[in-house]
């Protein structure tokens, strides 16, 4: 899959995720943070020539999510649990880690509607039911099951390293997982994520 069509798909199921999550916070002051912070991080990462962009989604509930191509979405209830700059900046290196890793393509490659996809694409096909097909696949993985945990463990230590690369504290992501887990009571919290134990397990074993 090569970068045109990794942006095409990635633009797509973004738009999703956006309309899933009740949007985007418009105020230019809360989303600054976030901007900087993650363009910042973008540029430790070993994909740094992608355009990363960054938006915060507009529920309460504390999710990440992310698209290929190097769209990157935090909830406001993800930024405002966040007690410091090292616990967002941890979150945010996760997401970006996902993409770079290439995460969400792998679901597509596994897929039986690759070939079509990728030619609608690159815009040698004007057949969308395949590429509508991996999209809503993909869209569909993200927002109700979550990557495998395997896929999830992995982003969590790549992005603790990118973090710290950027110059946060290595432990953010660690420590915002376990102030989650002490102050649980719903399960809105990372629920298309492993289990915050789990998560916290890894973390302490890398």
């Amino acid at each position: 899959i090569g970068l045109k069509e990794e942006m095409a798909i990635g633009g797509s199921i973004a738009t999703r995720i956006v309309a899933a999550n009740g949007g985007l916070v418009k105020d230019p002051a809360f989303c600054r943070r976030v901007m900087l912070m993650g363009k910042s991080i973008a540029r430790y990462c070993y994909r740094p020539q992608l355009n990363f962009r960054f938006g915060i989604l507009d529920t309460a509930i504390v999710n990440g999510f992310s698209a290929p191509g190097g769209y990157v979405f935090i909830t406001r209830g993800l930024v405002e649990a966040a007690r410091n700059d090292d616990e967002l900046a941890g979150v945010i290196a996760h997401e970006i880690s996902h993409v770079t890793r290439r995460h969400a393509l792998k679901i597509i490659s596994r897929g039986q509607f690759l070939s079509g996809a990728l030619q609608v694409a690159a815009g040698a096909s004007g057949d969308f039911a395949p590429f509508d097909d991996a999209v809503d696949k993909v869209t569909s993985t993200l927002l109700e099951k979550g990557f495998d945990p395997d896929i999830e463990f992995e982003a969590d230590a790549y992005g603790a390293r990118l973090a710290a690369d950027t110059g946060f504290q290595e432990g953010g992501l660690h420590d915002f997982l376990v102030q989650l887990e002490s102050a649980r009571g719903s399960g809105k919290i990372f629920s298309t994520h492993p289990s915050l134990k789990d998560r916290i397990k890894r973390l302490e074993n890398d």
